[in-house]
């Protein structure tokens, strides 16, 4: 589009340039790297301490805040699962452990200077058009920081990337705990979780491995399809 075409459309008369992301996540991350090689001006807001999202395991699971199980191993390989433009470290394995796949975003976020564009511990409050939206293409921002402080501001553009793992969808509201006993282990409870709630661990006494929260789970769909009555 031309100049003189932009003009004659009033919410292309002002370039966008300040762009609030949503989250430092690994796409938060993705998103403040593209806004500054794009020389927008982008705003970063995150609710925790550090960076990660869903990948910074937290011991405690918080309120509002989705997480994982402290042996969760990644189930995409390296390859497939870093940013383009900044391979994974060589000597990783092919499929790494949680805790390094957080080390690789705090190398890439060091490596792109993304953290001067993050305000942590900022929880967004709400994202509304502005009143002249229409003209503008404007959203007015509510956050509050770590001192409770609301703070309002102004974007051109709104990337969210807070994640859809915080809210659970959960199966019908029929479906009962059940107690599974496995051989060699103690028995545990087995029902509706969220992987932010599966923080046991459950070694096995013989083979010294750990069972993972996709085992567990895999037991409770076929422990329901047994029961269901056959057609």
């Amino acid at each position: 589009m031309s100049d003189s075409q932009c003009l004659s459309i009033p919410k292309c008369s002002v370039m966008v340039r300040r762009v609030a992301v949503v989250g430092a996540g690994c796409s938060g991350l993705a998103c403040i790297k593209i806004c500054v090689d794009e020389g927008l001006e982008p705003v970063c807001f995150e609710s925790s301490d550090g960076i990660g999202g869903m990948w910074n395991f937290r011991e405690t699971p918080e309120p509002d805040r989705t997480s994982i199980y402290r042996s969760l191993v990644v189930n995409t390989s390296k390859e497939m699962m870093c940013f383009s433009d900044f391979p994974m470290p060589s000597d990783y394995p092919n499929f790494m452990h949680n805790s390094q796949l957080l080390q690789y975003f705090r190398l890439y976020a060091e490596h792109f200077d993304l953290l001067r564009y993050i305000n942590f511990q900022t929880t967004v409050r709400s994202v509304l058009q502005r009143p002249d939206f229409s003209l503008s293409g404007q959203w007015e921002v509510v956050t509050i920081n770590k001192n409770g402080q609301e703070e309002r501001h102004i974007f051109d553009a709104i990337l969210v990337c807070s994640g859809h793992y915080t809210h659970p969808t959960l199966p019908l509201s029929d479906f009962q705990a059940k107690s599974v006993f496995l051989q060699g282990m103690k028995p545990f409870l087995a029902g509706v979780f969220t992987a932010g709630n599966i923080k046991m661990q459950m070694p096995s006494q013989e083979k010294g491995w750990w069972w993972s929260a996709l085992a567990i789970l895999e037991v409770i769909l076929l422990w329901r399809l047994a029961d269901r009555p056959r057609r």
